[in-house]
C-alpha cells in the first residue's frame, strides 16, 4: 500500500527523514550534515514532487556539484569540491531514498547511481621537531578562571592529558576522529567485550587514583554467545590445557539430568569443568544449555577466590534449579559423581 499523500514534495520527504533519523539516535553533526545536504540539492533541483526524481536527475546534480558548483569558502579559492565531499553527498542521498523506498513506498533512483571513487590523499609523516612542537604547545593549554590554586591545577591535568593524546596518536596511527570513537579496552583489543572493557576501565581509574586494585586474568574473563542453546565459557579448553602440561581432570554433567531443566522443556546441552589433577585448580570452564549465561559467573568467582571443584561441589545448590548441573560437573571433576 503507497502510504505516501499524493504530490508530497521533496522538502516535506526531507523533514520526515530528518526527524526519523533525530529519533534514531543519529548524532546531531550527522544529522546537519543530512540537512545541509538535502537543501543544497533542493535548492538545485527545485522542490518537486518525490515521485518525479529520476536517477538522471541524481547523475545530473553530482556531475553539477563535481564540474560546475563553485562552493563558498572563506579563503578565496575556485578549486571544486573534494571527491569524500562528493562522496559524502551520495551516501545522504542514497540514506535518504532508502528511507524513502521503506517508509513512503517510492523507487530508489540510487541503486543505479555508483558511489563516487576517491583516494585518499598521503599525510607527510611528523618530523621530530614537528612533535617537539606540539608536545611543547601542550603546556599552553587554557586555564580555569577561577583561584590560583584552581588555575594551576587545571593547567597541570590538561597538559598532561593533551600529551598523552598526542603520544597516543603518534603511537596508534589512529586519526584523532578515530580515537574519540574508541571505547573502554578499545585501546589494548585483548578482548573486545562490553564486560571486559568495563572491567579495565574500573583498573584503569584505581591506578590513576593510586588505590589497591587488581590485575585482571583475559584468559579467564567470561565468554558469552546468546544463541540458544546458549553458550558461555572461561579458561582453557580440555586440549590448551593438556598442551600447558597440566595434569587435567575433567568433569562433566548433562542438563538432560537436571529437574528444572526437564520441567523447562529445554535440556540440550551439559557443563564441563577442566581441573588441574595435582593443586585442584580451575583452569576452565565449558558449558551449553538454558541460562548457561547466567550461571557462568559462579565459576569465575570460584576461579578468583581460588576454590577447587571439591569446594564448588561442596556449596549446597538449591533443588530444583540449573545451578545443580554445575555442583554435578564440580563432583565430577573431583571424582565424586553421584547422579551419573
Amino acid at each position: 500500500m503507497n502510504r505516501r499523500p499524493p504530490g508530497l514534495k521533496l522538502s516535506k520527504a526531507i523533514s520526515g527523514f530528518v526527524q526519523h533519523k533525530t529519533a534514531a539516535g543519529l548524532a546531531s553533526t550527522t544529522i546537519q550534515g543530512y540537512e545541509r545536504d538535502l537543501k543544497k540539492w533542493v535548492t538545485h533541483i527545485g522542490d518537486v514532487d518525490i515521485d518525479d526524481v529520476t536517477t538522471q536527475d541524481v547523475r545530473n546534480y553530482l556531475a553539477w556539484l563535481r564540474t560546475e558548483y563553485k562552493p563558498h569558502r572563506w579563503k578565496k579559492s575556485d578549486d571544486p569540491l573534494s571527491p569524500k565531499t562528493l562522496r559524502n553527498t551520495w551516501v545522504t542521498l542514497s540514506a535518504f531514498f532508502r528511507w524513502a523506498s521503506i517508509e513512503l513506498d517510492v523507487p530508489n533512483p540510487m541503486k543505479a547511481v555508483p558511489a563516487p571513487h576517491f583516494e585518499e590523499a598521503p599525510v607527510e609523516p611528523f618530523t621530530q621537531q614537528d612533535i617537539e612542537a606540539l608536545l611543547k604547545a601542550c603546556e599552553f593549554c587554557t586555564e580555569a578562571k577561577t583561584t590560583e590554586r584552581r588555575r594551576f591545577t587545571m593547567r597541570r591535568a590538561t597538559a598532561k592529558r593533551d600529551r598523552a593524546i598526542i603520544l597516543t596518536l603518534l603511537d596508534t596511527g589512529l586519526r584523532a576522529s578515530e580515537l574519540c570513537a574508541l571505547k573502554i579496552g578499545d585501546v589494548t583489543a585483548k578482548l573486545m567485550l562490553a564486560h571486559v572493557g568495563s572491567a579495565m576501565g574500573i583498573v584503569a581509574a584505581e591506578t590513576i587514583a593510586g588505590v589497591e586494585t587488581v590485575e585482571l586474568e583475559y584468559e579467564f574473563m567470561p565468554r558469552c554467545t546468546y544463541c540458544h542453546p546458549q553458550v558461555a565459557s572461561m579458561g582453557l579448553t580440555e586440549k590448551q590445557a593438556r598442551e600447558q602440561g597440566y595434569d587435567v581432570k575433567v568433569g562433566k554433567f548433562p542438563f538432560q539430568a537436571n529437574g528444572k531443566a526437564q520441567g523447562l522443556g529445554d535440556y540440550a546441552g551439559f557443563v564441563k569443568v577442566v581441573a588441574d589433577g595435582k593443586y585442584g585448580e580451575i583452569l576452565g570452564v565449558h558449558m551449553v544449555g538454558p541460562e548457561v549465561t547466567e550461571l557462568l559467573p559462579e565459576w569465575v568467582l570460584a576461579r578468583n577466590q581460588e576454590l577447587t571443584p571439591h569446594e564448588v561441589a561442596r556449596a549446597v545448590h538449591a533443588h530444583p534449579t540449573l545451578s545443580e548441573v554445575m555442583m554435578e560437573a564440580a563432583e565430577a571433576a573431583a571424582g565424586q559423581a553421584i547422579h551419573i
